[in-house]
């Protein structure tokens, strides 16, 4: 998506590396614990290893985050829930929920681990009937950087604000240049 266009304006759109958040695990509540140890460290038991680098590792906490899961109840998603039920023709209980969780956590940390996905922003700005950025952008950040749908949802919200607070201005009709 390089540009959208909203009541008449056209707004460019980037998405952006956002390097001043830090780890999920560290950054965000609702997820099982890691740690970083060296490579020829001990995992303690019930740790997984989530991902390798040369040198270094991080640690899953399988059992504390399915500890946290039941006590939290987090939750699985209709999707899931539907699929379960189709493969084993029942409900899945608290504690297959709780597994599928911890489950999803743990693959969704790793990619973040592994470099498959990171944080970004969008950026928006609003540009003149030339084609030429103005002054007017709107930006959200720490948002995941493989959210594609949700980087969609930001962009239309981030326009509406600016064509909200510019109206019909100057940016609809073709800007003049007089020489002297």
């Amino acid at each position: 998506m390089d540009t959208i266009e909203l009541k008449g304006l056209t707004f460019r759109v980037e998405i952006k590396h956002d390097d001043s958040l830090g780890c999920p695990w560290d950054e965000h509540d609702g997820h099982g614990p890691v740690r970083n140890i060296s490579a020829d460290d001990p995992k303690a038991p019930g740790e997984r290893v989530m991902y390798k680098a040369r040198h270094r590792q991080w640690l899953y906490d399988h059992a504390e985050a399915m500890r946290i899961a039941k006590r939290d109840v987090w939750g699985m998603s209709d999707e899931d829930r539907a699929a379960f039920k189709k493969n084993t023709g029942r409900e899945p209980t608290p504690g297959e929920i709780a597994l599928a969780a911890v489950q999803r956590d743990f693959d969704h940390l790793r990619g973040f681990a592994s470099g498959e996905w990171g944080w970004c922003g969008v950026v928006v700005t609003l540009l003149d009937v030339d084609g030429n950025a103005t002054d007017e952008t709107e930006s959200l950040w720490g948002i995941e950087s493989n959210s594609y749908d949700y980087h969609k949802e930001v962009a239309r919200e981030l326009a509406g604000d600016i064509a909200r607070r510019v109206g019909r201005k100057k940016y609809i009709t073709k800007r003049i240049k007089v020489r002297t």
